[in-house]
């Protein structure tokens, strides 16, 4: 055997132990994993533990303690995870359809492109997570707290939000399309590009939110508190805002076609450009507008208070 055939059959050799030792590193992986499994569901805690890609399906996982855990990427469909500590936790593109999330405390966790269809998340805390692109159709989040939480891109098509508390939160693109928001805290909340198609905001508080570009078509907003909001260049065609507040918000260049304004207070708003065709301002409060350049043309004009202090009857029925 010459000295070329030597070095070839170390190298084989070496590769061959290198196999051999990753195949033995995965297992102990896997088996250290495995007793990390079995201690969070024995001992109900696993802090900082590693379970990235576990499976826990239907588990029991109630009031148990993830704090700062990581599992990304885990399966935890109709899991039990009601009144659990998951502060911090990372749980990026987990599986968490149908879990049960009530009362879960998950401040600061990370959940970027989670599936939380249908999830029960009622009263919550996500204060401060990131749910980033993550996937929440139908999922109930009545009662959750959300301050600060950044939900850009998510998708909240028809989930509900009953008196949930989303102060300061991003929700930048957000689809929240037929999404239940009655009386929920939305101050300072931005939703600039969001669709809030037909989505009930009965009530809803939206002091100095950024509603900008967003789309409200047929959105109900009944008696909702919008003063100082931002509606530039909103779509609100067919917008109910009966009774609501909007002194001093921003409508500039926003479509309000055929939307209901009845009893609205608009004092001081900005509506230059505004096209405001078709839309019922009976007994809508304008003083102080600013409507410059904006279209009324088919307005509904009835114990309409002006912007400048007047009282327009003109379509009053007699």
């Amino acid at each position: 055997m010459d000295r070329k055939d030597v070095t070839a059959l170390l190298t084989v050799a070496a590769f061959l132990a290198a196999i051999a030792m990753t195949v033995g590193v995965v297992r102990m992986a896997s088996a250290a994993k495995l007793n990390r499994v079995n201690q969070l569901l024995t001992a109900r805690e696993c802090n900082r533990c590693d379970l990235e890609a576990v499976r826990l399906n239907n588990a029991d996982l109630q009031d148990v303690n993830l704090e700062d855990a990581e599992m990304s990427s885990s399966q935890l469909q109709d899991a039990q995870l009601r009144n659990a500590n998951l502060a911090r936790i990372r749980l990026n593109e987990a599986n968490l359809v149908n879990a049960d999330l009530r009362k879960t405390f998950m401040v600061d966790a990370m959940m970027s492109r989670a599936q939380l269809n249908r999830a029960d998340l009622r009263r919550a805390d996500l204060r401060l997570a990131y749910l980033g692109d993550a996937i929440l159709r139908r999922a109930n989040l009545s009662g959750a707290h959300l301050t600060d939480a950044v939900l850009t891109r998510a998708d909240l098509g028809q989930a509900n939000l009953y008196n949930a508390i989303l102060l300061g939160a991003n929700l930048a693109e957000a689809n929240l399309s037929r999404a239940n928001l009655e009386g929920a805290d939305l101050r300072r909340t931005y939703l600039g590009d969001a669709s809030l198609r037909e989505a009930r905001l009965v009530n809803a508080m939206l002091q100095r939110a950024s509603v900008s570009r967003s789309n409200l078509h047929q959105a109900d907003l009944y008696r909702a508190d919008l003063s100082e909001a931002d509606f530039t260049v909103a779509d609100l065609t067919y917008a109910n805002f009966t009774e609501a507040t909007l002194t001093r918000a921003n409508f500039t260049r926003a479509d309000l076609r055929w939307a209901n304004l009845t009893r609205a207070n608009l004092e001081e708003a900005a509506l230059r450009r505004a096209d405001l065709r078709y839309s019922n301002l009976t007994g809508a409060n304008l003083q102080g507008a600013n409507l410059r350049d904006a279209q009324l043309d088919g307005a509904i004009l009835c114990n309409t208070t002006m912007a400048d202090g007047t009282v327009e009857r003109r379509d009053c029925l007699l």
